[in-house]
């Protein structure tokens, strides 16, 4: 008769499909008809600087996405060992500053002023990247302070030089060993040495203004 037959087939979302789980007796819906689980985004709990037995020096810059494992963790950095340096490498205008003053807060949630210390060069003539006010800064030199520049750079080396002789006369291996220290109660003057960190924003406009200063940087490091 020429007529088509019309074959109709079910819509995704009638499809029932029985679940796998043994005693389960419940059909459940599939399809754009029932939404996926939803994923906790919720922040995560804030957190200090896991100083734990004092030897550690540990701050959260930021979040890390891992998609396999459906879940988010902390970008964690640790500065409490040897290699306690830390370098952001990245185009102009692309955050830098704001991840540097992320990072130092985050350090200062913890210790005391009197543990941790910090010295800031930011000789590139933008946004400082620490806050003057907080009681963890010793000294914060801007694009046009080129004499604090020098003064601070001179007084980590001495202070250096100054902890070397310290370490011996108290029997301290390392700044580990002073942390831990400082964490049972000891003073400055009983070996409990504060943490000292120097911030430079602009470690280019750093080497062209002051051609003799990176290389004592570079010493301190």
């Amino acid at each position: 008769t020429g007529r088509r037959t019309r074959h109709v087939v079910p819509h995704a979302t009638r499809i029932l499909v029985r679940p796998r789980r043994r005693g389960a007796d419940r059909v459940h819906r599939t399809g754009p008809g029932r939404p996926p689980h939803a994923l906790s985004l919720d922040p995560l709990a804030p957190t200090g600087t896991g100083q734990g037995d004092g030897s550690a020096l540990r701050a959260a810059l930021g979040l890390v996405d891992l998609p396999l494992q459906q879940r988010r963790g902390r970008l964690q950095l640790d500065f409490g060992g040897g290699a306690g340096h830390l370098a952001i490498v990245r185009a102009p205008h692309a955050g830098k500053s704001a991840a540097l003053r992320t990072l130092i807060l985050g350090l200062a949630r913890g210790p005391r002023p009197r543990d941790l210390q910090f010295g800031a060069i930011a000789p590139g003539g933008g946004g400082l990247p620490i806050p003057a006010d907080l009681p963890h800064v010793s000294a914060v030199a801007g694009k046009s302070d080129r004499e604090l520049v020098r003064q601070i750079v001179r007084r980590l080396r001495a202070e250096l030089a100054e902890r070397e002789t310290r370490f011996s006369e108290l029997g301290l291996d390392d700044m580990p060993a002073a942390r831990r220290r400082r964490a049972a109660g000891a003073s400055p003057d009983d070996g409990g040495l504060p943490d000292l960190f120097l911030v430079v924003d602009g470690w280019a406009q750093l080497r062209r203004d002051f051609l003799d200063l990176d290389l004592d940087i570079e010493e301190l490091a």
